[in-house]
């Protein structure tokens, strides 16, 4: 991970404040943890966190094979839903491929007015848990026809595969945010939305930018969405 200084400045949306207020090399993400799944109704129930370091894999929640690529639940889809109600203008959707982001994105933004983008960079940390392996790209078209799925995306989930059973290193997941923050600059809009996943966006907030908010540190609960500024220049 590089310095602070190296790093691009991340900071929480004022009220009130829309793409028309942004500075120069200023652009708003709203930075939205998919609703509940399956697998997090399943860790509540059993009042259980990733135990794969201390007892191994085979106990852990999340490696359940009945919760592989995951749907919501039926909280999971109200909470999306409810996502439309804060009234977000992104011109710009950027999803992980998995299932419950991209059905979070779908209730949340569902008039289908603005682009949605599938991405590989802001996956769930990979390697590790099976709920976070995701279907063949053919498979997962099936279901959401309406966003577009990028060349690089390839039909086998091959970037798990290529850790398992290891999980990806934080270094690694920090490089991932950068690359994506690499990609927004190149984009014209000045506000996107990022439907991802909690690990991810946790390591992004300390490894991928400079954030000095200890509140935007916290974890993110199932379907919450925080807007921050990212400056760009």
């Amino acid at each position: 991970m590089g310095s602070l200084v190296d790093r691009r400045l991340c900071e929480r949306l004022g009220e009130g404040v829309g793409a028309g207020d942004l500075r120069s090399g200023e652009k708003i993400l709203h930075l939205i943890r998919h609703g509940q799944g399956s697998h997090n109704l399943e860790a509540l129930r059993q009042n259980s966190i990733c135990v794969c370091a201390a007892d191994g894999r085979a106990s852990c929640c999340y490696n359940n094979p009945e919760h592989f690529d995951p749907h919501l639940t039926d909280l999971g889809r109200e909470q999306a839903s409810s996502l439309s109600k804060r009234g977000l203008t992104p011109e710009l959707i950027v999803v992980s491929p998995l299932t419950r982001t991209l059905q979070t994105a779908s209730l949340a933004f569902p008039e289908n007015k603005v682009p949605m983008l599938v991405k590989e960079d802001i996956r769930e940390v990979l390697g590790l848990h099976e709920c976070d392996r995701r279907r063949k790209i053919s498979e997962v078209r099936k279901d959401f026809d309406y966003p577009t799925f990028g060349d690089e995306l390839e039909e086998e989930d091959l970037r798990f595969e290529s850790y398992y059973p290891e999980l990806e290193p934080h270094e690694h997941v920090w490089k991932r945010g950068t690359n994506i923050l690499d990609w927004i600059a190149e984009r014209p809009e000045k506000e996107l939305a990022l439907v991802t996943h909690s690990g991810f966006l946790r390591r992004f907030i300390v490894g991928s930018v400079a954030c000095y908010d200890d509140d935007l540190k916290r974890s993110w609960k199932t379907g919450e969405a925080r807007s921050v500024v990212i400056k760009f220049d």
